[in-house]
């Protein structure tokens, strides 16, 4: 009995688990766990967008994002110019304009472009120790927010494992997101220490805000969480002992709320210098602008909000919106079928704790700046923060040393989602945003269009972004690069038909601007071809033949060389091959292509 006594008690893995991660040093460690799997991004060079945002700091260091010119006039001009040659597609709608102000996002990619342009592993090194430091805020807002050591442990772990994160880990791009995230989690740490007698630090808060919206848009979450805080707290959660249940303090919600006034006015400041400055998003379908179109993005955000928290309890899915357009409805009612089926795990938490009910309420209300553009895994840093800190209460109130005998198949689930799943999808994604904006497109066409400099007419593309990536890689490496033109940009399958020996004719059953991604350079709603119009290029006139609600559904392409003179290639699936054109009068089908 006596030996018995004296055996050694076996630890369940998740015991070892939660004990290593809730050491007095745990967060460190975990922040450079985060750091040593973002490290295989290092060999992903340049990509997409990132040749871009490379030749626009060289012309002007604070304006990396504005990927059109401020100017109405210039920027006309500079599009119609554009599309002459090919490098936008035909369709796109001359008063197209999507121009982001970010610019302390765009100064630190031009230091980097200044300092190793030729070594972007250097880039990727950069974005991979901003990631290990916002790791570490997140594991300091979860000691604010009053988490015990073991669920705060936990909430780090899974937050820098959070699978969608890594997309923009992995993409040099990303950077705005992360600074973002990085200097809105300053501001909240900040904002919290000033509740708590600090009030100079209050100063600081409101100064990081205002980094983090010169980092990007998305900064604007930042007031998700001081709010949720000031409305649940009013000052620091006491630290006592590991108690499960918290008291919310006393303080009137008038009291709590006055020490917003300061981030108002920062809101109010960058809202007058965006529309001043000449930015803003027109002419797209892929983006909405509240302030035009606040029914509309309504609509979307009612959508996005069920597809992001699900994709947080479960795995990164929020992606697979951009797929078809029935896509976000369906992802939507499926995202409200795994909340309803789910509540017993979480509402009890929001009903009952303080602690949770901040977290929660700040991931719902973070969500409030993404409704402008379709749900996307990358953009989640400031939702996982709540979403994180609420599964960690969660899985420990379950599956801890005084979980009892509370039910534990739920908690179950998401601890193997979050703490072994998710490590597994991290790495791979860090690669995610290549293949998910087309940046795997253009690789691709580069490798099947070789160093031959006869023009291409590519029948049909997943976007008209991979040519644009392919010829932009080409121009940053000094490569020459043949002319690209792109009959249709899409997920439809296609009829194309040889008229004579210049002239083809594209039908699409679908028609364009089918789904959300086709919609980036035209908005046909407020924007529609016409049936009749005809469209003057250098290499071609474009003329609209039939459309259905102000969409084309059947094209004619009058070249300005024999087609023999050209390489005609079509994107087939996920391949891209030289398409054999059909004797005069008769007709081919192509398949739908694909990026994935």
């Amino acid at each position: 009995m006596e030996d018995a006594r004296r055996a050694p008690v076996r630890l369940s893995i998740y015991e070892r688990v939660v004990r290593l991660l809730s050491r007095p040093r745990g967060a460190l460690g975990i922040a450079a766990l985060a750091f040593v799997m973002s490290l295989p991004a290092l060999a992903g060079g340049l990509t997409a967008d990132d040749f871009d945002l490379g030749f626009a700091v060289k012309r002007d260091p604070l304006s990396a994002y504005a990927f059109q010119s401020r100017d109405p006039d210039e920027r006309k001009s500079q599009i119609l110019a554009l599309r002459d040659v090919g490098v936008l597609p035909w369709w796109v709608d001359p008063e197209l304009h999507q121009a982001f102000m970010r610019p302390l996002s765009s100064l630190s990619l031009a230091l980097d472009f200044r300092l190793w342009p030729d070594a972007p592993c250097w880039m990727h090194l950069e974005n991979s120790l901003l990631f290990a430091a916002l790791v570490l805020l997140a594991a300091g807002l979860y000691r604010d927010f009053g988490l015990p050591s073991r669920a705060r442990g936990l909430a780090t772990f899974f937050f820098a494992m959070q699978a969608g994160q890594s997309m923009t880990v992995g993409w040099i791009s990303g950077r705005n997101t992360l600074l973002a995230a990085l200097f809105g989690f300053l501001s909240v740490r900040g904002f919290i220490a000033a509740q708590s007698g600090k009030r100079a630090q209050l100063f600081g808060a409101i100064a990081a805000f205002a980094a983090a919206l010169l980092s990007a848009e998305g900064g604007a979450a930042t007031l998700a969480y001081v709010f949720a805080y000031a409305l649940c707290f009013g000052r620091a959660p006491v630290q006592a002992s590991d108690a499960k249940r918290l008291v919310t303090p006393e303080p009137s919600l008038a009291r709590r709320l006055a020490g917003l006034s300061g981030f108002a006015l920062i809101v109010l400041g960058w809202l007058t210098a965006y529309k001043l400055g000449g930015y803003g998003v027109k002419g797209s379908g892929f983006y909405v602008d509240p302030a035009h179109d606040p029914l509309r993005f309504a609509l979307d955000l009612l959508v996005a909000i069920p597809i992001y928290l699900a994709s947080q309890l479960t795995a990164p899915f929020a992606g697979a919106t951009g797929g078809h357009p029935l896509a976000p409805a369906i992802l939507a009612a499926i995202s409200l079928a795994i909340l309803f089926t789910s509540r017993r795990l979480w509402l009890p938490w929001l009903r009952l704790d303080s602690r949770a009910r901040a977290l929660g309420v700040g991931a719902l209300l973070a969500i409030l700046p993404l409704g402008s553009s379709l749900p996307q895994d990358r953009l989640v840093s400031f939702i996982a923060l709540g979403m994180c800190g609420l599964i960690a209460l969660i899985v420990e109130e379950r599956l801890g040393p005084e979980a009892g005998q509370l039910p534990q198949r739920g908690a179950r689930m998401l601890w193997r989602l979050h703490a072994l799943w998710a490590p597994l999808l991290f790495v791979p994604l860090l690669f995610g945003s290549s293949s998910m904006i087309a940046g795997g497109g253009a690789e691709l066409l580069d490798r099947v269009l070789g160093d031959d400099q006869r023009p291409v007419l590519l029948v049909n593309a997943p976007s008209a972004l991979p040519a644009q990536f392919f010829a932009h890689k080409r121009d940053w490496f000094g490569q020459a690069h043949p002319s690209i033109v792109v009959l249709y940009a899409g997920s439809s399958e296609l009829e194309l038909t040889r008229r004579d020996d210049r002239a083809l004719e594209l039908l699409v059953p679908r028609g364009y601007f089918f789904g959300r991604f086709e919609r980036i350079e035209r908005t046909p709603s407020s924007h529609p071809l016409q049936l009749g119009e005809t469209i003057e290029l250098q290499y071609m006139r474009v003329q609209v033949v039939d459309v259905k609600d102000g969409v084309p559904t059947r094209v004619r392409f009058e070249l300005g060389q024999p087609l023999s003179a050209l390489r005609v290639y079509a994107w087939q699936g996920r391949k891209v091959e030289l398409l054999k054109l059909p004797a005069r009068g008769e007709s081919v089908h192509i398949a739908p292509a694909s990026v994935l």
